[in-house]
């Protein structure tokens, strides 16, 4: 309930976050993460843009780009996130995720700066699986990029912005008809995708 409030109040729909949770738990079981472990992390991921209920309208609805003041608050939805999950530990995995799935591999992200393994695993998932919705669906912002585009620029930021293995683990996943299947079942009406 909380995370369809949150994409509520950005102007998203619930098909999001049920593609990053599907995403995310495929590309755990890719990497060797056990079944039940990698399912808890699907739905913990659900929950990674929690903090932007804390961020006012006028920011998060913003049409054009954000000045730096803006974007400092908006970064600040990391923080806020782990915030609203409270202490409990069933929250654990949401927590990491939420705090940590704007860390770049490269050390570059926010808000901590973490590099490379330091990086939660399921943080480097959820962000991996995040982006890639993100760039493959219709926002009002934006139209969807051509499924090569968004390969090409993942593939691209290995390294730098995301986890080399979860990139490699993403490929393979898109070749079995894993990712493909996810986007067929999880893009809704308004999804302006149309996976091949």
């Amino acid at each position: 309930m909380l995370s369809v409030a949150c994409e509520g109040k950005d102007e998203d729909t619930g098909f999001h976050v049920q593609r990053v949770q599907h995403y995310t738990e495929a590309l755990a079981l890719e990497l060797g993460v056990a079944p039940e472990e990698a399912e808890h992390m699907g739905i913990m991921s659900i929950l990674h843009d929690i903090g932007k209920l804390y961020i006012p309208d006028a920011i998060l609805k913003k049409p054009a780009k954000l000045d730096d003041s803006e974007w400092s608050v908006m970064r600040e939805h990391a923080l806020h996130g782990v915030k609203i999950l409270g202490d409990d530990p069933f929250f654990e995995v949401a927590r990491v995720i939420a705090i940590s799935h704007h860390e770049n591999f490269d050390g570059s992200g926010y808000p901590e700066g973490l590099v490379g393994e330091a990086i939660p695993l399921a943080a480097r998932i959820a962000k991996l699986a995040d982006v890639f919705d993100a760039l493959t669906s219709k926002r009002p912002y934006k139209t969807p990029w051509p499924l090569e585009q968004v390969l090409e620029h993942i593939q691209s930021q290995a390294g730098t912005h995301f986890d080399p293995k979860a990139v490699a683990a993403l490929m393979r996943l898109m070749e079995n008809g894993t990712i493909s299947d996810i986007m067929q079942r999880f893009h809704g009406p308004q999804a302006g995708v149309e996976p091949s």
